[in-house]
């Protein structure tokens, strides 16, 4: 065993078990005694696999252990450009007229001689197998930092390792063989390769349970007691079923140690493990009934922690035979003892699927903790941590996980939710104290919540969202208000934990931004475009599609729950809602109505922490049959749309949702916001990022582009096309002439029919400081540019808002003043600015001079 502490000053500890005198077999880990659980639990396998072969020479090689010596020996070594000093644990033994040495940290030995110094033979054999390493560019951990300490220790662990049949040997054309079948399967080892067996696990390898005493005797006195009646466990995900468990595990294994139970074990088994590997008919089936009959013989517990998978693993196309129908039999007879968890939910879908079968369960209901209770697991857990990982959870850390998580997981129960949240940060921040930072950063990485959201101790102004989502969605301000809220309302934490944070219904013609809204939404929610999960509503039309949203008993779970599952926190599209089968809308009532959905398993999926956007046509051809398209009318398309979607949706349908809003078509001048919108997101792409190109769009380039591109019926998809087609095959072929690793300068004009891309290849210029100064100078210049347009336009405002009567100062009025004063602000601003494009159209090659500006005041 090796005790390693790569930074001695904070006490972080990695062990390492391994036998002695073999290789192959190691567990790694911070926790000694749970390193030792799980190594022992493999070595028990693989030596009881070993037993079963009829070649038991492998079985003899892990029986050698002589007679040995073990000292510990300070070394200095002198390696190729530096000098190590460390302590190795040398092993030796007598092997004939000689002696063997073994230095389990280099995997190394080598003899030495009666007689001979220990020391300087171990300083040989280990500077020669550093230069063979060095030759064959291995890593050699043992000759790495010296500020990582090791300290080497032998010591023995007792096996059992059950051998109940002989092994035998097999004819050469066993046609069980030459089929890959198993001619009589052994229910041990069919239990070692599917189960794993939590008993091995005691005492550090089991998780204790906290406050649950009740519900731990009731169990322990079912299983040992009882009249082997299965049990079910019912409760909430991350209630502490899973624990529970562990902790009577843990019980068992201390009465069987102290000699007051037999060898009974405890199996964790998954159902779809049973049937891994399983290549012909009647396979499977062989392999359960043999670990059905090594059970009841052994009187194990089989616990199984996915109870409704019982039904599903086994079935195919062909046959509706499930694990379940096999089970079925000896559970009723009493034959085996059986524990198994599952959700309240899930539950009830059993007993209607099977109600025989569920009745032959004894039922153990497990509820989440209350408060109180909650906090004082959650100390003993923290405290449990802190010794494990060497870290410190500081005061406000506990407070700051319990409103986090009661906030937005509201799918998982306490305790279990914050114990496995604190676990993940103990591990991520070893050696370091915890506090309100870190849980933080965690929590975002986890959620992909922005960390501004989860940050109150950060302000988030309105008009900083409104900014960032107006730069992303051009002529939709009531789009843009709907979902400003909706981040406010995340920010501020007062949505409604039993429904989505917000439920929207986009209704519009094509190309408007309906979609490019809710990609917009999911990247200012989560800074990620990745987090939007998109459904076509086009390819759910038929009866049956909701089974494909949430699953089937015989199928592979459903798209819509198991995208849910996997990422909670997301922005849910359903494009062309009204095109979906009937049967989706009462699926979608459960949704917006409770915030929740129950797949075919039986498992509930919060939808607590998304963002339902739907999005519609309906209304648009009548709306502009009638009045045609353009600014003309637009309050009567709106009220068009809405009449639309009123009578398309049910009454109950409509009412849940939060936003209905009404899309315009884009004018001229909205769809070159739009371009400007794609032609950054253009200049973004990865051919262009790759290369280190940069694209300069010239003022005739986007005329061009708008005036081909707009259409006010098809809005940003036509502009989307002529990109597509024209301005990026252009580009494409423009840099398909230079070699790719060429960075160039795309310079994109137009003349009044095609784009004109003019290229020009970059080379690197180092830390120039008079290319520094050209960089900043034309920085500088068109800012400055910018001001004097902004300047000028205010001027031009101004003149509107003139006082028709302007008088002596002592006889103005207030507004007169007001007037007079910005008037004088505007010239003196624009004098500096003057000034300062004299200054920057001089010679760049002069020495930099002060800029002298008119004395600029403010009124008060």
């Amino acid at each position: 065993m090796e005790e390693t502490n790569e930074e001695p000053t904070n006490g972080l500890k990695t062990y390492s078990v391994r036998p002695l005198f073999q290789e192959g077999l190691e567990r790694r880990g911070p926790v000694l005694a749970r390193v030792l659980a799980r190594f022992s639990v493999d070595l028990r396998k693989m030596l009881k696999k070993e037993s079963m072969e009829y070649d038991q020479r492998g079985l003899m090689d892990w029986g050698y252990a002589p007679d040995f010596h073990e000292d510990t020996i300070e070394l200095n070594l002198d390696l190729k450009k530096k000098s190590v000093r460390r302590s190795f644990l040398v092993i030796w033994y007598d092997q004939g007229p000689g002696r063997l040495a073994y230095i389990p940290e280099a995997s190394l030995t080598f003899e030495f001689r009666r007689g001979d110094s220990l020391p300087i033979r171990a300083v040989e054999a280990l500077t020669e197998e550093f230069r063979r390493r060095s030759q064959l560019e291995e890593s050699i951990p043992w000759a790495g930092p010296t500020n990582t300490r090791i300290h080497s220790w032998t010591s023995t662990i007792e096996i059992n390792v059950d051998v109940n049949v002989p092994p035998k040997e097999r004819p050469d054309h066993d046609i069980f063989s030459i089929l890959g079948m198993e001619e009589d399967m052994s229910g041990d080892m069919e239990l070692e390769n599917v189960g794993h067996c939590l008993s091995e696990l005691y005492p550090e390898g089991l998780n204790r349970t906290f406050g649950r005493d009740r519900e731990v005797i009731r169990l322990l006195n079912l299983i040992q007691f009882g009249s082997n009646r299965p049990v079910v466990i019912i409760g909430q995900t991350l209630s502490g079923k899973t624990a529970l468990v562990h902790e009577v595990a843990w019980r068992l294994a201390d009465m069987r140690r102290k000699g007051s139970r037999e060898s009974e074990r405890l199996w964790l088994i998954s159902p779809q493990r049973l049937i891994s590997g399983m290549s012909y008919v009647g396979q499977w089936e062989s392999r359960l009934m043999a670990i059905l009959k090594e059970s009841r013989r052994r009187r194990h517990i089989l616990y199984f922690d996915d109870l409704p998978g019982l039904f599903s693993a086994g079935q195919t196309a062909d046959s509706g035979l499930s694990v379940a129908d096999v089970m079925r039999h000896s559970m009723e007879r009493r034959d085996i003892r059986v524990v198994g968890e599952i959700s309240p939910e899930a539950w009830r879908k059993l007993r209607e699927r099977d109600r025989r079968f569920a009745d032959l369960f004894e039922v153990i209901h497990l509820d989440p903790t209350n408060e109180e209770d909650t906090v004082s697991i959650i100390i003993g857990v923290q405290r449990e941590l802190e010794f494990r990982n060497s870290c410190e959870f500081n005061p406000h850390a506990v407070p700051m996980i319990m409103r986090l998580l009661k906030q937005y997981a509201s799918d998982a129960a306490f305790p279990g939710k914050a114990v496995r949240f604190m676990d993940q940060l103990a591990l991520k921040n070893r050696g370091r104290e915890i506090g309100v930072s870190e849980i933080l950063e965690h929590f975002s990485s986890q959620t992909g919540l922005d960390l501004e959201m989860l940050d109150m101790r950060i302000a988030l102004e309105r008009s900083v969202v409104e900014k960032r989502l107006g730069g992303m969605i051009a002529g939709q301000e009531k789009a843009v208000q709907a979902m400003v809220d909706t981040v406010l309302m995340v920010k501020a934490r007062l949505n409604d934990p039993s429904r989505p944070v917000a439920s929207m219904l986009f209704l519009g013609p094509t190309g408007v931004g309906k979609t490019e809204s809710a990609k917009a939404l999911a990247r200012v929610l989560f800074q990620n475009e990745d987090r939007l999960i998109r459904f076509d509503m086009n390819e759910f039309l038929d009866p049956g599609s909701a089974q494909r949203m949430v699953g089937t008993p015989f199928r592979d779970e459903g798209l819509l729950s198991r995208k849910v599952r996997q990422q909670p926190f997301s922005v849910i599209l359903f494009d062309e809602i009204e095109k979906a089968a009937p049967e989706i809308f009462d699926l979608l009532l459960a949704v917006l109505g409770e915030g929740r959905l129950t797949d075919s398993m039986g498992r509930t999926v919060s939808f607590a922490n998304t963002v339902v956007i739907m999005t519609s046509n309906l209304g648009v051809k009548q709306a502009h049959s009638r009045v045609g398209y353009g600014s003309d009318g637009a309050e009567e398309i709106e009220l068009s749309y809405l009449s639309s979607a009123r009578q398309f949706f049910k009454p109950e349908f409509f009412n849940r949702l939060d936003f209905v809003i009404p899309f315009r078509s884009l004018s001229m001048v909205e769809s070159e916001r739009v371009a400007r919108i794609h032609l950054n997101q253009l200049s973004q792409r990865f051919g262009i990022q790759e290369r280190r190109c940069l694209v300069t769009f010239q003022h005739g380039a986007m005329e061009l582009l708008v005036r081909r591109g707009f259409h006010p019926q098809y809005g940003g998809r036509a502009l989307k096309r002529v990109i597509e087609k024209d301005l990026a095959g252009s580009l494409s072929r423009q840099l398909a002439i230079h070699p790719a690793n060429q960075p160039l300068h795309l310079l994109v004009d137009a003349d009044s029919q095609n784009f004109i891309i003019h290229s020009q290849p970059l080379s690197y210029a180092g830390e120039n400081l008079e290319v520094r100064r050209f960089v900043e100078r034309q920085k500088i210049h068109g800012v400055a540019s910018w001001g004097q347009w902004i300047v000028g336009n205010c001027r031009d405002h101004l003149q509107s808002l003139a006082p028709k009567d302007l008088r002596l100062a002592h006889e103005s009025s207030p507004e007169q003043v007001d007037y007079l004063m910005i008037l004088e602000q505007s010239h003196k601003v624009g004098e500096g600015l003057n000034a300062m494009l004299e200054y920057l159209d001089l010679d760049s090659a002069n020495e930099a001079r002060p800029v002298l500006l008119p004395n600029l005041t403010c009124p008060p």
